[in-house]
């Protein structure tokens, strides 16, 4: 399609991505006909875009044959300062000033984008029901343009109904879940003002207890004028059984399979129990986990588990018995904190220093999450830090606090949707309170290398060897590791990666040896739910007991 008359370069490109590429014409027939379907596109697109005294006209060329439209632009209509009437209902002052504050954005002498109308009274929406006007609509818009002036002046007329105030949290069908149970999701006093906000915690928190498949939470009908409305809750439950497997495989760390048994909604409280067994060249173990929400009442999920361990860690091996209790504190924003306590009876073999603890711990964690996705993040970040304040007892006793910081980011350029930059760094502490800090639990210390960490090197072959020489536990007191990675995407399925990673353990930070350095290629092949990883790596400054290539295969991102 040939267009005639626009010198602005930025304009033009515009138009011809709207007129769609079509068969070169053959025929005059074939151009004239396609110049007018053409011409009227755009001159649509044109008002769109301000352009309301815009020329069109279909222009075909009969040697040679072509469709041709020529265009004259005309001067370019801005805004005239925007309106908001409200035809019943006025709300009170908070009300006003949040939606005054978002026809703002739709101030005089702006261009008069169509599109932009549209945002604006999104906006103003959104602003009256997180001000409590659960009902408010547009019931209508009126434009005017004024050739005179070259103006668009745009008026939104609004029906806010009342401010609604939030009741109980009731159910629609009362077999998908307890009456009793349903009423601690409303985390509120009666009479508390609406927001879009409170409704979706509750639908995110029945969402993550894993027992429903649809859940969707509205409000009531409004009734008497004032009364509060209740939240009402319909819920579409999953299986009530589910049996999951997955499989793993690396060159350093062996081949395992996971499988998962879970039953849901047992006691119509939304809980999820669900039993797994782990068999692994590094790790055996049976594992029990309950997730309840508001369990006991309190406002937090909770999630009880056991598990019953033997695991070979690398430069030692491990057998534990462990039980834990956590609780997942309401969302903040974009925050989730945690909290919890664990007891676990701990036996430590193939390694020199302490060979059993019995350890109390508690531990406090944050975690802020911008990312879009979990196992395949393409923007945003995530932040996590955790504090764990433990005693142990057995061979020696000692009192220590364990902090360690996680940070993620994830970049895709918006001209290269095929290309996501990535990076990572995780860093750790141990500080023994009360004891030596030779006595400290083996497993409670850090170690680096391996797939999920510095890949290249054998998993946690990376500490200070000084300690295992002198008769002490293995491991290090404090942590750094960091990664790059570029994943290029294509097609609908493949993609490869490119990455670099780094890390360390070590016992004094003014002291650190050397960094362990290892880079290497990806293969991803996306199944849908999460891309399938096949990473190959090599390490760029080797010991003498580093291999020289570690080869990994699992599912999601390596971070």
């Amino acid at each position: 399609m040939v267009i005639v008359g626009i010198e602005d370069q930025n304009l033009l490109r515009a138009l011809q991505s709207v007129l769609a590429p079509r068969e070169p014409p053959q025929t005059a027939f074939q151009a004239e006909r396609l110049s007018t379907e053409a011409a009227e596109r755009a001159e649509l697109f044109l008002r769109s875009f301000g352009y309301y005294q815009a020329v069109v006209a279909a222009d075909p060329n009969d040697e040679p044959v072509e469709a041709r439209v020529r265009v004259t632009p005309g001067p370019l209509f801005v805004f005239a300062a925007p309106a908001l009437v409200y035809e019943s209902d006025v709300p009170e002052a908070e009300g006003r000033a949040a939606a005054e504050g978002a026809l703002a954005a739709l101030h005089a002498g702006l261009p008069a984008l169509s599109a932009a109308v549209l945002e604006t009274e999104s906006a103003v929406l959104t602003a009256l029901k997180d001000a409590g006007y659960a009902d408010a609509v547009v019931a209508r818009r009126e434009a005017v343009v004024d050739h005179a002036t070259r103006t668009m002046q745009v008026t939104f007329v609004v029906q806010a109904g009342a401010r609604a105030r939030l009741g109980a949290v009731r159910l629609a069908d009362q077999t998908t879940l307890s009456p009793e149970v349903a009423a601690r999701f409303a985390a509120w006093e009666r009479g508390e003002v609406y927001s879009p906000a409170a409704l979706a915690r509750v639908r995110e928190e029945i969402t993550a207890a894993g027992a429903f498949t649809r859940v969707r939470v509205s409000l009531a009908e409004a009734g008497v004028v004032g009364a509060p409305r209740d939240v009402v809750l319909e819920l579409e439950p999953d299986a009530r059984r589910s049996v999951e497997v997955g499989l793993s495989w690396s060159s350093s760390e062996g081949a395992g399979a996971e499988v998962a048994w879970t039953r849901r909604n047992m006691w119509r409280r939304a809980e999820s129990v669900t039993l797994g067994l782990t068999v692994a060249e590094q790790r055996q173990a049976l594992e029990a986990t309950a997730r309840v929400p508001h369990l006991a009442g309190a406002t937090q999920t909770g999630l009880l588990s056991a598990s019953l361990a033997r695991e070979d860690k690398g430069p030692y091996n491990r057998d534990a018995l462990e039980a834990s209790l956590t609780f997942e504190a309401p969302r903040a924003g974009a925050w989730r904190p945690s909290y919890g306590a664990s007891v676990s009876a701990e036996l430590y073999s193939e390694t020199a220093g302490i060979q059993n603890a019995f350890v109390l711990s508690a531990f406090g964690e944050a975690r802020l999450d911008r990312t879009d996705s979990t196992l395949d993040a393409r923007h945003g970040y995530e932040v996590r830090v955790r504090l764990e304040p433990a005693a142990s007892f057995g061979e020696a006793s000692t009192g220590f606090a364990r902090v360690t910081g996680d940070a993620r980011g994830f970049y895709t350029p918006e001209h290269r949707s095929w290309l996501t930059l990535a990076a990572r760094t995780r860093v750790g502490w141990i500080e023994p309170i009360a004891g030596s800090s030779n006595d400290l639990p083996t497993d409670r210390l850090f170690y680096a290398g391996g797939g999920g960490s510095v890949r290249g090197y054998a998993f946690n072959s990376i500490y200070p060897q000084a300690r295992q020489r002198a008769g002490l536990n293995p491991g290090g007191r404090g942590l750094f590791e960091g990664a790059v990675e570029a994943r290029a995407r294509f097609g609908e399925r493949f993609g490869l990666v490119g990455f670099v990673d780094a890390g360390t353990a070590f016992d004094d930070p003014g002291n650190v040896d050397r960094l362990q350095v290892g880079a290497g290629l990806g293969v991803r092949y996306d199944l849908g739910f999460a891309p399938l990883r096949l990473d190959v790596a090599a390490p760029l400054n080797p010991r003498d007991t580093d291999d020289p290539v570690a080869v990994y295969l699992s599912v999601g991102q390596a971070f």
